[in-house]
C-alpha cells in the first residue's frame, strides 16, 4: 500500500512538472472599426511581432521624431482622427489636429486624408500600418507601429 502511494505522488509531480504557463500573449487580430477607436494609440520605435511585416526584401521604419515620440493619435467613430501633441511639439512637419480618416476592414485598408496604408496588425494592444515608398529608396515599404500608451 505504501509503494502504491509513492507511485501516485510520483505520477502527480511527474506531470506537474510536464505543466508549463506560456508567459507570452498570443496577439489575436481583430480588424474592425471597433478596434481601431477603441483607446489611443502612441508611436513605437520597436516591432515585437515582425513577422507581419510585407514579405519585401526591404522594409523600413518610421523614424519617429523625439517630439512626435508622445503625440496620441485617436480614432474616432465618426471618421475623424485626432492628433494630441501633448508634451512637444514639432516645429516643422506637424500633422493637423484633426484628420479625416476610412477604414476597410474587409481589405484591411486604412486612408488617412488620402493616404492609403495596408493594415498588418489590429488588436486590441497593437496597430501596424505599411505603404509602398519609391523603388529609388532601396526600400519596398515603410512601417509604421502604434500601441496603446
Amino acid at each position: 500500500m505504501r509503494s502504491y502511494r509513492y507511485l501516485v505522488l510520483l505520477l502527480i509531480l511527474v506531470v506537474a512538472s510536464g505543466c508549463k504557463k506560456d508567459s507570452k500573449k498570443e496577439i489575436i487580430n481583430d480588424f474592425t472599426t471597433q478596434a481601431l477607436i477603441n483607446g489611443n494609440w502612441r508611436s513605437v520605435l520597436n516591432d515585437s511581432n515582425p513577422a507581419t511585416n510585407p514579405k519585401a526584401p526591404n522594409t523600413l521604419y518610421w523614424a519617429v521624431p523625439g517630439c512626435r515620440q508622445d503625440d496620441l493619435l485617436t480614432f474616432t467613430a465618426n471618421g475623424e482622427l485626432l492628433t494630441a501633441n501633448n508634451n512637444t511639439v514639432c516645429t516643422e512637419d506637424e500633422p493637423p489636429a484633426k484628420q479625416a480618416y476610412a477604414f476597410d476592414s474587409a481589405n484591411k485598408k486604412l486612408t488617412i486624408n488620402g493616404s492609403s496604408f495596408d493594415v498588418l496588425e489590429l488588436s486590441t494592444t497593437r496597430l501596424k500600418l505599411s505603404r509602398t515608398i519609391p523603388a529609388a529608396t532601396g526600400f519596398g515599404y515603410l512601417v509604421y507601429v502604434y500601441e496603446h500608451p
